[in-house]
């Protein structure tokens, strides 16, 4: 559950969610949402979701195929990297408490390491 006001943005193509993030990362994008924030102060400046709905973004569908392919691929990357990361936390997380207990030191988890590989 989060806070009302965020707005849920979901795909209408077959593209993804890749194509509506790298949609929504453009430049142009940011720059029109600019022209519908509302508020006080920085802090409670927001923008509705109906106007939201109002700012065009590219259609990526209309990228050359050597484009789509690299979105395709930066698309994937992140998606790997993102997945490389939250292994590493969990890593990390595990490790330092045995660590800095001293219940296990950095030979004893490179060793450990090396087993699993």
């Amino acid at each position: 559950m989060s806070s009302t006001e965020f707005v849920q943005l979901v795909p209408r193509s077959d593209l993804g969610v890749g194509a509506l993030w790298a949609a929504l990362l453009a430049p142009s994008f940011s720059t029109a949402l600019l022209e519908y924030v509302a508020g006080t102060t920085g802090s409670h400046q927001r923008v509705r979701p109906s106007d939201m709905g109002q700012v065009k973004v590219r259609d990526i569908r209309t990228l050359s195929e050597v484009n789509g392919t690299l979105l395709t691929q930066l698309c994937r990357l992140h998606n790997e990297r993102m997945e490389e990361n939250r292994t590493l936390a969990a890593t990390r997380d595990e490790l330092l408490p045995l660590l800095m207990s001293g219940k296990i030191t950095v030979k004893d988890a490179e060793r450990r390491v090396e087993k699993e590989v």
